[in-house]
């Protein structure tokens, strides 16, 4: 089987706003359980909380990065490349601005700056994907993967796929031995049908997640398929489930605890997922996991070994 260059991935961390809400006071709810014919029911939706924050979206995506740092026991001048992934509407002046507030707070000094958008939930995946190519290839010793978004009307939180909040995460790619978790494998696609009507087409859905699958076969990683955890995007937990069934993996453990507390944090979802779950003790035996999301028209996965 077909090793991945002792690529790792180190000190995962995330925050989330500071101010907690009840998704009932949210003023879209009722309107759009109308339009959806989705009945008031907590137990079966997964909705309690969401989190919002008054802070900027630089000032979270600061935060997280300084606990990555610190807990990987790097300076902000050994990072040679940053991967950012923001689903924000800016344009390239928009962006530069924000990529210098958080590079100057930082403190990173001259690095390559990539930017990763449009891809909603799945943009982690091409992120980690874009990195662990830098490493593997040579290209780049240290690079730090930020993930950012920030709701600025709470009449948007509440959709048909979840309850948003703010929140962003944070982690290291390089070659270590003192990874926290090797990388095995990193896949992204995408389905061009899909993309052009929003990822309606639920049977295109399943092909495009077969067809990742299929590509982990065809490089002799299929067995990294049988995996124990898994961690996906806190959105309402029936379309969880449903995008779980398609998935051709059995005996996965999900984990779902922060559906109801945190709510869904666009692609900071499975980072955050995955620093809960082995955060708690009896989860420490656990060596092998997956992390995925889809997105419109989008599918990517990660498959980590804890050392």
């Amino acid at each position: 089987m077909r090793m991945r260059g002792g690529v790792g991935l180190l000190a995962p961390s995330y925050v989330v706003g500071e101010i907690e809400g009840d998704v009932d006071t949210l003023s879209n709810k009722v309107a759009v359980l109308n339009e959806f014919a989705m009945p008031d029911v907590k137990e079966l939706w997964g909705w309690d909380t969401y989190r919002k924050s008054d802070r900027s979206a630089a000032a979270l995506a600061c935060d997280s990065v300084r606990a990555t740092l610190d807990k990987a026991g790097l300076q902000p001048t050994q990072v040679d490349a940053l991967v950012l992934c923001c689903n924000g509407g800016f344009n390239y002046h928009a962006q530069n601005r924000y990529l210098g507030e958080l590079t100057t707070t930082l403190g990173l000094g001259y690095t390559f700056v990539s930017w990763v958008g449009g891809a909603g939930c799945a943009s982690l995946f091409s992120a980690a994907k874009l990195a662990n190519a830098l490493v593997e290839s040579g290209t780049s010793r240290t690079v730090l993967v930020v993930t950012v978004d920030k709701i600025e009307r709470d009449v948007e939180r509440f959709q048909r796929y979840g309850v948003l909040s703010d929140g962003s995460c944070s982690f290291v790619v390089m070659r270590s031995d003192a990874a926290d978790y090797s990388i095995r494998a990193v896949k992204v696609m995408s389905c061009p049908s899909s993309l052009q009507n929003g990822g309606a087409n639920f049977q295109e859905k399943c092909q495009l997640i077969y067809s990742v699958f299929d590509e982990l076969k065809r490089e002799g990683l299929a067995e990294l398929a049988k995996t124990t955890a898994f961690f996906g995007s806190n959105i309402f937990i029936p379309i969880q489930e449903i995008e779980l069934s398609v998935m051709p993996v059995d005996g996965l453990l999900a984990y779902q605890g922060n559906t109801a507390r945190y709510g869904h944090c666009y692609a900071a979802d499975p980072i955050i997922n995955l620093v809960d779950f082995y955060s708690q003790p009896e989860n420490a035996d656990v060596g092998t996991s997956m992390l995925a999301s889809t997105a419109h028209g989008h599918f990517g996965l990660i498959m980590l070994q804890k050392r």
